[in-house]
């Protein structure tokens, strides 16, 4: 019902706004260019039968029964990948799924056509239980009731009623809004409905990995392997003051996303020791650390468009090395967890909406708790509505205390809030306020390289707004007018320049060959230390 509505939206034409650079109504023409969602709001939204389906993929027609997903010629299948869906073959069967409804069929008739097509809409699955009751009920095959007619229809009178019955029905909403040919730029819910990395990648093969490793895990290696996480050094990470070790190995198998995405990035360092000592296998710890490599490369800010096809490239290179490397650990959850099949389905989504944050949809969902407080303080009957209009007016309000402008219909004109409001927001007295309402508060503002001695330096700001202490190490450019990558490097010390500048005195580090314990590139100290401004 809320995508019917946003769909109505779009139609209704363009729309005449402000530009407050240019100063002018400019006219703004929006239209659909993709669906972010879970997978299964994404596959009922496509009209597809679901992840637990045999067909479970509703970008391409990839599926099956699993002993034929289990052979050779099935996993090769998941890896490439089948025949696109598009729009026009979706409605076409969900058109046939009507027509069989009005005919002489069964529930099991019906069942069986989702299953064999993988196709099945709610809304056309409403219309079809109308049909299959209206003609049980003509045909006289129904239970006798004072309701039912006694005399059944002839075949004749009874095919011309279902088929104008059938076309009532198709005048309203009988399928997915997203599947309307009036959609502008002819959009394609298959295409444009890409798989969520955080519910693809790390509430799926990365809960699965988790819950792999509580199983195969004896009371000697999971103590040993508590050890050797409380032991890795977590700086960089976000996983809060201190990294909960003994917490994370006890809910391995109810961890949430930002959990799993620390345990990715520590879990085979820490594992190194344990395959010395033949307490964890290796192809356990290599399923790790392809998942890492994965996560790495899914989970980046932005990708120059010059290095698309190569980063696209390296992308699919690392989900079937991942895949490769869980099969040797649990064979049968590669093609019965259809999340390991989205994932060849990244590359595509990335070379058409970017990065893969553009359409995640973990931020989102940081805004239930405002939508469910919104609803514990209604008292009116249309909740939704209620809620609508209240999430609108706080949007309003915050628009306006930050300077947005807004048209006075009395004096038809455009206008500004007065410049004292701005000051009060501003003042620095009223940082609970501007944290409630999500404004910029002037306490997080990072004040420049240069500045007055206070002191004994604890540490700096990295460009990706983390500490720095003495002893991390750290990326940086030894020489900032050449175009050459970061280096490796451990912070040694800070001192202040006569100018009061901060210069950091680095160790440089040099890349060497794979270490066959960890799996990742060994770095070593050269002994040689530069002063970094």
């Amino acid at each position: 019902e809320l995508m019917e509505a946003f769909v109505a939206e779009l139609s209704h034409g363009p729309l005449d706004v402000w530009d407050c650079q240019s100063q002018n109504n400019v006219i703004v023409v929006p239209y659909l260019l993709a669906v972010c969602a879970d997978n299964p709001m994404a596959a009922e939204l496509s009209a597809s039968s679901g992840m637990q389906a045999n067909f479970p993929c509703r970008i391409c027609s990839w599926g099956g029964k699993f002993v034929e997903k289990a052979t050779e010629d099935g996993v090769r299948q998941m890896i490439e990948g089948g025949s696109l869906r598009s729009p026009e073959k979706t409605v076409k069967e969900l058109g046939k799924q009507l027509r069989l409804a009005s005919t002489n069929c069964t529930e099991q008739t019906l069942r069986e056509r989702w299953t064999k097509t993988g196709v099945k809409d709610r809304s056309t699955t409403e219309c079809c239980t109308i049909l299959f009751q209206l003609h049980h009920e003509l045909s006289g095959k129904a239970t006798k009731s004072p309701h039912n007619r006694s005399q059944p229809l002839d075949p004749l009178e009874l095919a011309t009623r279902m088929k104008s019955e059938r076309r009532k029905l198709k005048q309203a909403p009988w399928k997915s809004s997203l599947l309307s040919p009036d959609l502008p730029l002819a959009f394609d819910v298959h295409a444009q409905t890409p798989p969520e990395c955080l519910h693809t990648l790390t509430l799926g093969p990365l809960k699965y990995l988790a819950a792999i490793t509580g199983s195969t895990l004896n009371d000697d290696a999971r103590d040993h392997l508590l050890l050797a996480l409380e032991d890795c050094a977590t700086e960089g990470i976000d996983c809060g003051k201190t990294f909960r070790a003994s917490y994370h190995l006890q809910h391995l198998n109810s961890l949430v996303g930002r959990e799993l995405k620390v345990l990715s990035q520590v879990m085979v360092a820490s594992m190194a020791p344990l395959v010395k000592k033949e307490l964890v296998s290796v192809d356990l710890q290599e399923a790790w650390l392809r998942a890492a490599e994965l996560s790495k490369l899914l989970w980046v800010d932005e990708i120059p468009r010059n290095e698309l096809q190569e980063y696209t490239d390296r992308l699919g290179h690392a989900t079937r090395a991942l895949m490769a490397a869980v099969a040797k650990i649990a064979p049968k959850s590669i093609v019965s967890r259809p999340k390991y099949h989205l994932l060849t389905h990244v590359p595509a989504a990335i070379r058409s909406f970017g990065v893969a944050a553009n359409f995640a949809t973990e931020r989102t969902e940081r805004f239930v708790d405002v939508q469910r407080t919104a609803v514990a303080h209604s008292n009116r009957m249309a909740n939704s509505r209620d809620v609508a209009q209240r999430l609108l007016d706080q949007q309003l309000l915050r628009h306006l205390m930050t300077g947005g402008y807004r048209l006075n219909h009395q004096q038809a004109r455009v206008e500004q809030p007065c410049h004292s409001m701005v000051e009060i927001i501003s003042h620095r007295k009223n940082r609970i306020f501007r944290e409630k309402w999500g404004l910029t508060s002037m306490d997080n503002v990072i004040a420049p390289t240069l500045f007055k001695s206070q002191g004994r330096i604890h540490h700096i700001r990295s460009k990706g707004e983390e500490n720095c202490a003495v002893g991390n190490f750290v990326y940086y450019d030894g020489d900032p007018d050449a175009r050459a990558q970061l280096e490796v490097g451990r912070i040694s010390g800070f001192r202040l320049s006569d100018e009061d500048e901060c210069l950091v005195t680095v160790e440089r580090y040099s890349l060497h060959a794979i270490n066959p314990n960890y799996g990742m590139r060994s770095i070593r100290s050269t002994g040689i230390s530069i002063t970094v401004a």
